[in-house]
């Protein structure tokens, strides 16, 4: 984005300049009880009302094999029985531990493994259970019997210390206590592709081995907890579900539903709430209580979680139940089922799936092995060389195999009552397996066969459940995983299923592909619980693409690039991609790179491709302030920072002193090492960016001329030859860089070059003003904490007689302060912070306790003073805010010097010679430049009451400038004014008219549609300081109407406004809760100004986009402007009226409006703002004849 100043001719002999800012947004703190003087700000985005978190079947083999203590079925290699030594081995050889090694293979995964450590089950609430006996005399034979909290029970206890022997043994081999057998050194029993069993077969070629007593915790442990199949699966499920949050839903079910105490998918009461309370409990409850009885109708109990996941349709008696698995829980007029919401069945079994056969099937069951279309049209083709995956069966038709249950499920739309709104999920966009390699970016992944078939994504956007298969120690026929390319490309064939057979466990893993989820078989209890949890870390990913994380500020567009911030909403981790824009249809490409990855490492699902590995922490350079004021620019590195600032990064997120600080600040530079331990696990090293926009920075662009005053220092210094116009050239090359402010604490310095090179950090800056609060960003139970969570605004700056390029940033709901960096030069390095950092000013420094949070944008200008400056609004206070500045009845206007950050003038609304009116919330300032002599004159800015104020800037002596109300509105409040204004020369008066709309998007209660009082735009004319005709009101003012035709076109009347009259305006009254919150767009060659609307989405969490409606009017009078007829669409229109915009979606909430103009002339387009049909908004005007594409941001 850049920053410059904008002429507009309004006379041969009279020129105004105007220098523009950037609009503010949305954000901030908790919600209390509202005082007079505080607005309703949320920490998290208004358009994330709320995630959509998955549904979860979870199914548990309570089958008779469960209560074994050895698996799979059959010993490992050769599928013999098991019988002798081998049985008492968890591993082959527990001195081995290299990956693919034959001896660190599992043998009989059950017993106990000295390598593995026997953690205790968890509790609902994720504390432990208790250590079993740990000196062996009276070990319990079921701990979770034992300890349960409903319905415990006496199971019994095991004696070690004696002459113990290993079932189906008849003697102690080491005399007394525990043991178990390995391999003996030197026995060659081949490889895992060759294995020697007649070697490994042999009794005498094993030994046995006495447990350590340093290891008798541990055995307890496993006895007590792990010794059986069953023992073991409702530990590791306990486990992996305790450590989990309420962002999940569960339901759970034995497969023999007959014989359990907690059969819920079998009952007729099927609840499914959030994770927690009762729910958690009757979960937890269930886990422990599982028996082994019974046979393994796996079949069955697929049918009967994929039937649950068809519940709640209309009329069905169960809609808007616990027994709807779609409903939002919500009632009244609000009740409504989530048609986004995504089902997950999970099933942990121990063997070969048997049970009636056939089982009952569905009416109208279909299999994998018939060609059909899909509910969303896609073709499915059993000969089609992509989908044979999941269809190519040796021999006949075995109609009720697991796969063919999974398939069903997955292919059948399970609500056709609800919208088709799942998010698709395309994590493997690879292709060249199953068909040619599909050569440059992929930017609609479903339209490709290979991929939309690939059975690593789930391209499905109907409801359907996703199936994830887990076994314990078993095999199959094929080998898992290897065989999947062979069976994509035909080479191989799954196996004709066998009811009760080793082939039933091929139709298992079958089954998960294709109910597009994924199998693993664990072969002990510690890669049963990395197994589960892979599954859930699956389920998260997915349900990430689904949330509104993809919501972010509007793209910056600069030459064939757009530059895209975002969040991840699960986790909280941020992006920030470059795309290529197709310079006619201004649709965005594939990303070339996305800065969180690249810092990150690994596996990008932005680019589909893999970076390369994370950077090291201790190659960033970042830096930072040790306090307020100039000169305190630091390294962050531990050492370097003050005792005072160590001492706060030493406390938790809850003030409490841990002794963390070090490795808080290297958490903070991306190391990793503590997460889970200390920390909480991060998606990215990038923090979520959620209202910064990416700020574009290349070679300098402020636009200024080297006719500055005579006598000020610009014009003596370009006397000498130091013109702006060799900064300029001297710079013309400097690297494109990106800045953008995230919620991990830090502005962000990017490489911005349009390549897959790009993306790359090149420093950071934590501001002083976090270090309060900055523990937060590492608190284990993390929730989104904002900091640095605005755009910043650049400028080029004179002062210490050079050129420089100013960098000045807000904070938004991170804290009361503004900071500026010298970015002259893009490079950075620790070793040398004083040439970057230059200053902070926040509430605690010299005349700033009246500064709130930073939610309007700081603006930056030369002034009559002779000095450059950063102007910076007062900001708003949250509700339930105690400090005494919150009860101020007047606004501020900050006047700081731009180099040195120092106070030059507190401005108060209070003191305008105007009838006194409530002022609070001032919003970001526009300033004006009367003479075109490039030294500024007035600022203009309005307030959460709906003023508007001008701050006159022009005499050289600060303590004569002076605050007007130029603008009183009807009804104070009810049309805040939260975005910076834009000034237009009016030809009448030789002032200003100042364009500006109304309306707020900054905490939760604004979400809504309903109740909202209508919202308008304006242009109101200003007279200078202090004229007699201020304040102007609606009734001085010209009302121009605006209507909608049947195509979400507006029209809107083009009335005169004589210069008897103050202005014009026309309300918001198409669209319930339509509203604008960020600045005008000014097109000075022919007046005109683009205006932007917000239609928030309301409370559905499965519509998160956003609607609105872009709109180009004449300036002059607020009426339609020519060049829009188009959009009509052939309509007619009354008399009176001409086409003035249409409705569009992806409006930007925060930020600026994405304005470029089109390669070779004529258009101005919006990237990613889209018409309806999904093309981009673009528009004529032929002033525009551009050779390249250039960002139209400050009006230009």
């Amino acid at each position: 984005m850049r920053h410059r100043p904008l002429v507009a001719r309004a006379h041969s002999a009279f020129a105004l300049a105007l220098i523009l800012t950037l609009a503010a947004g949305l954000h901030s703190a908790p919600a209390r009880a509202a005082t007079y003087y505080t607005v309703d700000l949320s920490t998290t985005p208004p358009d994330l009302t709320k995630n959509v978190d998955p549904n979860i079947a979870v199914t548990f083999d309570d089958s008779g094999s469960m209560s074994w203590d050895f698996m799979g079925d059959r010993r490992p290699f050769d599928n013999a029985g098991w019988g002798d030594v081998w049985r008492c081995a968890g591993v082959i050889d527990p001195r081995v531990s290299a990956a693919g090694d034959l001896r660190a293979h599992a043998m009989n995964g059950v017993y106990y493994n000295p390598n593995v450590v026997y953690a205790p089950p968890l509790h609902e609430d994720g504390a432990s259970f208790p250590n079993a006996d740990a000196t062996l005399v009276a070990v319990w034979n079921d701990g979770i019997r034992r300890n349960r909290p409903l319905n415990a029970g006496n199971p019994g206890t095991t004696h070690f210390t004696g002459a113990w022997t290993c079932p189906g043994a008849s003697s102690n081999p080491v005399g007394n206590g525990p043991y178990y057998w390995r391999l003996k050194t030197g026995v060659n029993i081949g490889t895992l592709g060759a294995v020697n069993t007649a070697n490994l077969y042999i009794a005498s070629n094993w030994e046995a081995v006495a447990v350590p007593a340093s290891q008798y915790q541990n055995w307890a442990n496993w006895w007590a907890y792990y010794h059986t199949r069953n023992l073991m699966t409702r530990s590791a499920l306990s486990r992996v579900f305790g450590s989990l949050g309420d962002n999940i839903r569960v339901v759970h079910q034995n497969i023999n539903s007959n014989t359990t105490t907690y059969p819920w998918l079998a009952k007729d009461s099927t609840p499914i709430t959030a994770f927690s309370g009762a729910a958690r409990s009757k979960f937890f409850d269930w886990i422990y209580q599982v028996p082994a009885e019974g046979w393994t109708p796996d079949r069955e109990a697929t049918i009967r979680a994929g039937k649950f996941f068809e519940s709640g349709t209309p009329g069905g008696g169960k809609q808007f139940t616990d027994e709807d698995p779609y409903w939002n829980g919500m009632t009244g007029a609000d009740k409504a089922d989530l048609a986004c919401r995504q089902n997950f069945h999970m099933l942990v079994t121990d063997g070969y799936w048997n049970g009636d056969n056939p089982p009952a099937l569905p009416s109208a069951f279909f299999t994998s092995e018939t060609s059909r279309t899909l509910p969303d049209g896609t073709a499915y083709n059993v000969d089609a060389a992509a989908s044979r995956v999941f269809s190519n069966v040796s021999g006949s038709l075995y109609e009720s195999s697991l796969a063919n249950i999974a398939f069903y499920y997955w292919a059948k739309d399970l609500r056709s009552d609800l919208a088709n709104n799942v998010s698709a999920y395309f994590p493997d966009k690879a292709t060249g397996v199953s068909g040619a390699p599909v050569a440059g970016l992929i930017t609609n992944p479903a339209a490709y066969p290979e991929i939309y078939y690939n059975p690593a994504n789930d391209p499905a956007t109907w409801q359907h459940a996703v199936q994830f298969m887990i076994t314990l120690g078993v095999a199959g026929t094929l080998n898992y995983p290897d065989d999947l390319t062979a069976l994509r490309t035909g080479g191989k064939a799954w196996p004709l299923p066998v009811w009760n057979g080793i082939e039933a466990v091929d139709d298992t893993w079958h089954a998960s592909i294709n109910g597009r989820g994924d199998y693993f078989s664990a072969s002990d209890p510690g890669e049963l619980v990395s197994k589960l949890q892979d599954i859930i870390n699956n389920i998260v990913a997915r349900r990430t693409s689904s949330t509104a994380g993809s919501l972010s500020t509007a793209v910056l567009t600069v030459n064939t690039a757009s530059y895209g911030t975002g969040y991840d909403s699960s986790d909280w981790s941020g992006s920030a991609t470059a795309r290529n824009v197709d310079p006619d249809t201004g649709l965005f490409g594939g990303a070339l790179w996305d800065a969180g990855c690249k810092l990150s490492g690994g596996f990008c699902v932005a680019t589909g491709s893999n970076p390369g590995a994370a950077r090291d922490p201790d190659t960033r350079v970042i830096l930072t302030a040790q306090g307020t004021g100039t000169g305190q620019g630091i390294a962050l590195r531990w050492a370097a920072l003050p005792t005072a600032l160590q001492s706060l990064l030493d406390k938790d997120e809850n003030g409490t002193t841990d002794g963390n600080g070090s490795a808080r600040l290297d958490f903070l530079r991306g190391d990793r090492g503590n997460e889970d331990s200390l920390f909480h696990r991060r998606g990215s090293v990038l923090g979520a960016v959620v209202n910064s926009q990416a700020l574009y920075v290349a070679g300098p662009d402020s636009g200024y001329r080297d006719t500055f005053p005579i006598g000020t220092p610009e014009q003596i210094a370009a006397s000498g030859g130091n013109t702006y116009e060799r900064f300029v050239y001297t710079n013309r090359t400097r690297a494109p860089t990106i800045y953008l402010g995230a919620n991990d604490g830090m502005l962000h310095a990017i490489d911005a070059t349009a390549t897959v090179a790009g993306g790359n950090e090149r420093w950071a800056y934590v501001p002083y003003a976090l270090y309060a609060t900055l523990s937060k960003v590492s608190a284990k139970n993390y929730v989104l904490q904002p900091m640095v969570d605005a755009t910043p605004v650049e400028r080029d700056v004179f002062f210490a007689g050079a050129w420089h390029t100013l960098l000045v940033g807000g904070l938004r709901l991170g804290g009361r302060g503004v900071y500026a960096l010298d970015i002259t030069n893009p490079a950075a390095s620790e070793a040398s912070p004083g040439a970057r950092v230059l200053w902070e000013f926040n509430h605690t420094s010299s005349g700033g306790g009246d500064l709130g949070y930073t939610y309007g944008q700081p603006n930056v200008g030369r002034l009559a003073n002779g000095k450059w400056v950063v102007l910076v609004p007062a900001g708003y206070f949250p509700n339930g805010s105690s400090d005494a500045a919150a009860s101020n009845p007047y606004s501020s206007l900050f006047v700081l010097d731009a180099q040195t950050g120092a106070l030059i003038r507190q401005i108060k609304t209070s003191s305008a010679p105007q009838t006194a009116v409530i002022s609070y919330g001032l919003a970001a300032p526009v300033l004006g430049d009367y003479q075109n002599d490039q030294i500024d004159d007035a600022a203009f800015a309005g307030d959460l009451r709906g003023n508007l104020w001008r701050f006159d800037l022009s005499d050289p002596n600060p303590v004569n400038w002076s605050v007007d109300l130029v603008f009183k509105p009807t009804t104070p409040g009810a049309r805040p004014i939260t975005a910076m204004p834009r000034l237009f020369p009016d030809v009448l008066t030789r002032k200003f008219d100042v364009v500006f709309g109304t309306g707020k998007y900054l905490g939760l209660s604004d979400r809504t549609n309903a109740g909202v009082p209508t919202q308008a735009f304006y242009g109101v004319r200003e007279y200078g300081v202090a004229a007699p005709v201020y304040p102007s009101g609606d009734t001085q003012l010209v009302l121009q109407d605006l209507g909608a035709l049947a195509n979400g076109a507006r029209v809107l009347t083009d009335l005169p406004v004589p210069a008897s009259t103050r202005g014009w305006y026309f309300l918001l009254d198409s669209a319930a809760g339509e509203r604008s919150v960020v600045s005008p767009i000014a097109l000075f060659n022919t007046n005109r100004a683009i205006l932007t609307t917000l239609i928030p989405g309301g409370s559905d969490p499965c519509n998160p986009s956003r609607q609105g409606a872009v709109l180009v009017v004449d300036a002059a009078n607020g009426g339609s402007s020519p060049g829009l007829a188009s959009l009509a669409g052939g309509l007619t229109l009354a008399a009176g009226y001409g086409v003035a915009g249409i409705r569009v979606s992806n409006p930007p909430a925060a930020g600026m409006l994405p304005v470029a103009t089109r390669v070779g002339g004529g258009n101005l387009m919006l990237p990613g703002i889209l018409l309806p049909g999904g093309s981009t908004f673009q528009f004529s005007d032929s002033y525009w004849r551009r050779r390249s594409w250039r960002v139209l941001q400050q009006g230009d």
